[in-house]
């Protein structure tokens, strides 16, 4: 089987803007190597406990109990590319500077909302035999969880 990894660029109140990029269709000379952190899951930053002296256990605040839902700390997300075209790494590397992004893809179906906030770490820059780039990218999910979606990146409930 084939899979596809995608990323689109997305406002700042994070709905996609612009057609998705399929990273090795889309960048010629970009392979995928791994992503790390798309099973993370943040620490819950809206459910609370109060302790009190006269009870037997705390008092809990979670916020399906009105209707809402839990959200989640940021968590990091590490993308593990190999260029065989300079011109792709550049081009790449431009595309991540344009704003907040989506990744997914069609392996593991999951979704999630990125910024590149760390340095872009080059493992291993070979010029011999056509040359090559490894390069490692640190994004925050901000998110902080993974979301399920389809192969063109919809969120499934």
């Amino acid at each position: 089987m084939q899979y596809h990894f995608k990323m689109q660029a997305t406002t700042a109140a994070g709905a996609g803007s612009g057609t998705a990029k399929d990273l090795e269709a889309d960048f010629p000379g970009l392979k995928y190597m791994k992503c790390e952190g798309l099973e993370d899951v943040g620490k819950p930053k809206n459910i609370y406990t109060e302790d009190y002296a006269e009870q037997n256990g705390p008092r809990v605040y979670h916020p399906t109990d009105n209707g809402g839902s839990v959200t989640h700390e940021e968590t990091k997300i590490k993308l593990s590319l190999l260029f065989t075209s300079r011109s792709a790494y550049h081009n790449f590397r431009a595309f991540l500077e344009t704003g907040r992004l989506f990744y997914w893809d069609t392996a593991r179906h999951l979704k999630v909302w990125l910024v590149l906030l760390d340095e872009m770490k080059v493992q291993d820059d070979s010029v011999k035999d056509g040359g090559y780039v490894q390069v490692d990218f640190t994004f925050s999910n901000l998110w902080g969880i993974g979301k399920p979606c389809n192969d063109s990146g919809v969120l499934v409930v």
